[in-house]
């Protein structure tokens, strides 16, 4: 099977991190961005939350970069199935110098992403988000982390694990748990506003009819269809589906955590 984020790309499937729609409407929430304000979301992923920020806060620039060809095929065709324009939401360059001019931004965000990278493409994001946003613009991401206690032996094993199975680790093991990524944060010139543990914490989206959000729906609806009626992609979800539960069989291991870094 190829990565798991390429049959999450394929079934077309949105909020891929802690808490699902849940963590994107409390991070929607903690950003409460302002019009006029510049966002930059690194890994959108199918592009669900980039469309939530277009329908929800008038008057905002909304900026995309995804690594993956595949999520960044689906994002496109998610944004043209809902009649947004995608220009601002582009491919990742391989060598991750954003295109952008230093204190572009007033905000990044990210949601579940830094913590699959490998070492090095996370320092350079890190150095790249502290580049880009402006003094005083804020670093919000949701990640799924290692729980306190946690020890290396097992990580090492669940991450080898993983990696067989679904293409991509679990979690960093070099920055484990969340007082390592308050360190991180503080070592790139942040300053840890709020470091929220997610669990429990229950959001919902504001109701708001928007015809974009509607059609967005419906293609994420489509993609889950595809996986009924395409033999490979059942194939796929079959083994997926075991391989989450011989996982879920383990003591917990993970916790959602909600950061929110200022540049100093």
């Amino acid at each position: 099977m190829r990565s798991i984020l390429d049959f999450y790309a394929r079934t077309h499937t949105p909020y891929l991190h802690a808490l699902g729609q849940s963590g994107t409407a409390f991070l929607l929430q903690k950003m409460s961005p302002k019009p006029g304000q510049k966002l930059l979301e690194i890994g959108f992923g199918t592009g669900q939350t980039l469309l939530e920020l277009i329908c929800r806060f008038k008057g905002v620039e909304v900026y995309g970069l995804e690594k993956s060809p595949e999520m960044l095929r689906i994002a496109q065709q998610r944004f043209a199935f809902a009649g947004v324009d995608g220009s601002r939401f582009r491919a990742m360059p391989d060598n991750l110098d954003f295109p952008y001019p230093d204190g572009f931004f007033d905000v990044i965000y990210c949601e579940s992403v830094l913590a699959i990278l490998p070492d090095e493409e996370l320092m350079k994001i890190w150095s790249e988000a502290s580049f880009l946003l402006r003094p005083g613009g804020s670093f919000f991401f949701n990640e799924s982390l290692w729980r306190e206690g946690v020890g290396l032996e097992r990580i090492n094993g669940i991450n080898q694990q993983c990696l067989k199975s679904f293409g991509i680790p679990q979690a960093s093991s070099t920055w484990a748990y969340p007082s390592d990524w308050q360190s991180l944060a503080e070592q790139h010139g942040f300053q840890v506003l709020e470091r929220i543990p997610l669990e429990g914490t229950k959001s919902q989206m504001p109701y708001k009819f928007d015809f974009r959000l509607l059609r967005s729906a419906i293609f994420s609806i489509l993609g889950k269809l595809k996986s009924w009626f395409s033999a490979q992609l059942w194939v796929e979800q079959k083994q997926i589906g075991q391989q989450v539960k011989l996982l879920a069989e383990e003591p917990p291991f993970l916790e959602g955590v909600f950061f929110h870094c200022q540049k100093i």
